[in-house]
């Protein structure tokens, strides 16, 4: 059930939050790896409570620290990386 506080403002449709598969394959990594949320997010500079939130898949992470997380975990694509160069045209 979608409550009314997540619901999108008339006229907007909700981004997509990143899928329970893939953040399940996230936590899948990093067990195999060894390493916990905390380990992990000291290694990127980023706060645990922000990767937590992430991981949690109630998030959109549109913007900010959580979309920054969200592109290092690979869970959403980097816009800019993904952009044509100039030096292409």
């Amino acid at each position: 059930m979608i409550r009314e506080s997540e619901k999108a403002p008339a006229g907007r449709r909700a981004a997509p939050r990143p899928s329970a598969d893939a953040i399940a394959r996230v936590r899948a990594v990093l067990d195999q790896q060894g390493k916990t949320v905390a380990d992990w997010a000291r290694e990127n500079g980023e706060s645990s409570d922000t990767v937590h939130k992430v991981l949690s898949g109630r998030r959109a992470c549109t913007s900010g620290a959580q979309h920054r997380v969200a592109v290092k975990l690979g869970l959403k694509p980097d816009f800019l990386a993904a952009a044509p160069s100039e030096e292409a045209a």
